[in-house]
């Protein structure tokens, strides 16, 4: 929980099982899971646990929501979601035959992050859309 910018306190529970917990003077203890142990840490309060203690080998479950978080991408639907936005036919041309990476973390760039996905996964999504 955040208050004023600064961490007042910090859980992590998974399956009924404490991992992590923190408090308001952001010391806290996380659970080390090659020893089956729980570790101290102190962080500043203006930092948080969640993104600040990642170990594959102190605390691999972090891992998992590390990489979860990293694929999260937020549309705002309610906006214009990119209609505002054109994309040139070179643009276009040049973006079907070299694309850098998906662009799905671009939710203003609906021409972009549609032609990714058909680039990568073809008639199969536009029948899913």
């Amino acid at each position: 929980m955040l208050k004023e910018g600064s961490v007042i306190s910090e859980q992590l529970t998974i399956d009924g099982e404490e991992k992590r917990v923190r408090g308001d003077e952001g010391a806290g203890k996380i659970r080390y899971e090659k020893e089956v142990r729980f570790l101290d840490f102190q962080l500043p309060l203006t930092v948080l646990a969640a993104v600040n203690r990642l170990d594959t080998i102190q605390h691999p479950f972090k891992m998992v929501l590390h990489q979860w978080a990293k694929s999260v991408v937020l549309y705002h639907f309610g906006t214009d979601f990119g209609k505002s936005q054109v994309m040139s036919i070179t643009e276009a041309e040049l973006f079907f035959r070299n694309p850098a990476h998906p662009v799905f973390d671009d939710p203003n760039n609906l021409v972009a992050v549609y032609t990714s996905a058909f680039k990568d996964i073809g008639e199969a999504f536009n029948k899913a859309i």
